[in-house]
């Protein structure tokens, strides 16, 4: 790693990584614990054009739990 930016981006692309599988093995709702850390990975991920392709990967994943769980309004602009 060059920079604290490159490391930064590669933590934030790992988490992402890492929870992106857990939405997927997770059959039911996600815990609030689980949505909270995936929300908070994605408020970075978002911000970062590289990041954008992990970042969308966990949204397509969390998307259908999320709305069961009853937080489409959330969701909405």
């Amino acid at each position: 790693m060059d920079t604290y930016s490159e490391l930064f981006q590669e933590y934030i692309i790992s988490s992402i990584g890492y929870l992106t599988v857990l939405v997927q093995t997770t059959p039911a709702l996600l815990s609030v614990d689980d949505r909270r850390q995936a929300l908070h990975a994605l408020s970075y991920a978002l911000r970062l054009p590289q990041t954008w392709r992990a970042a969308r990967a966990l949204l397509l994943g969390m998307a259908s739990k999320m709305e069961r769980a009853g937080y489409r309004t959330e969701w909405l602009p």
